[in-house]
């Protein structure tokens, strides 16, 4: 609380709350007082980002979403305000004056929908936000989007000559291994086969986190590779209207025993002692 002195004089008092946003108060007599006054202006803003993985939190690897429009009304339905998210996402309305108002989110319908907001509702509208004059007056509104936008993953199974899990340029593909797509939550989610080169696709993936399973044949074993355990499971796989390439691994053929077609069965039944 303060004391201030101030003068009313009779006319239009014009208050700026946001720019290019003008309210105009008219006072209705003259005269010079001494009052008690509160400081009760907020603000409303914060985060509108790519929520790719669709938890409700910005992680690292999330950007903001730039222009995107947020309108601020009264709870008459007048339009107090609009403005856009900066390149980094964040969007802020100052300066304003205790009472109740609501937000809006226009979304581009062919780019982006809304999958996680605590204040907006799925049609892109807030209930109603209060400002006050004796509490912390920065009301929070983020809202995370998922692009419409798709990806790819396009890479190689090859037999390994030298076990080393890269693909040498003598080392060819292989066909006909099936590779599984799985969502976070363990759905499977698309099924592919490598071609003669040893190419499998799994063409216009939602954006998300997504892992593979390879599957091995009998005469293979499974050497590995950068991104792959030995379980013939993948890491997470960050889907951003990205094409990823990494996605390949090595097979190793078996070596045939000897000794299995031979008349003998065994070493020890063919009188080989050493």
């Amino acid at each position: 609380m303060k004391k201030i002195k101030y003068a009313i004089y009779y006319g239009i008092l014009a208050t700026t709350l946001l720019a290019g946003i003008q309210v105009s108060t008219t006072q209705v007599h003259a005269e010079e007082e001494t009052s008690t006054a509160k400081f009760s202006e907020g603000s409303i803003g914060e985060l509108v980002w790519k929520d790719v993985n669709q938890n409700g939190i910005q992680d690292p690897e999330e950007n903001g979403v730039e222009g995107i429009i947020i309108e601020l009304y009264r709870t008459d339905g007048s339009k107090l305000a609009e403005t856009k998210t900066d390149k980094n996402g964040f969007y802020q309305f100052n300066s304003l004056p205790e009472g109740d108002y609501f937000a809006h989110i226009v979304i581009p319908q062919d780019e982006y929908k809304i999958v996680s907001t605590k204040l907006f509702g799925w049609d892109g509208y807030t209930g109603y936000l209060q400002i006050k004059g004796d509490v912390d007056n920065k009301l929070t509104a983020n809202v995370g989007l998922i692009s419409k936008q798709k990806g790819n993953i396009v890479s190689t199974i090859w037999e390994e000559i030298n076990p080393n899990g890269i693909q040498d340029e003598y080392e060819n593909g292989i066909s006909n291994i099936t590779v599984d797509l799985y969502t976070i939550y363990g759905e499977k989610m698309k099924t592919s086969s490598t071609n003669m080169m040893g190419l499998y696709q799994f063409s216009n993936i939602p954006n998300g986190y997504y892992y593979i399973k390879l599957q091995v044949p009998e005469e293979y074993v499974f050497w590995g590779a950068t991104n792959f355990g030995k379980d013939q499971f993948s890491n997470y796989i960050f889907i951003n209207e990205n094409t990823n390439t990494e996605m390949g691994a090595g097979y190793l053929k078996k070596q045939e025993d000897p000794w299995e077609n031979s008349l003998c069965g065994t070493e020890e039944s063919c009188g080989i002692i050493y």
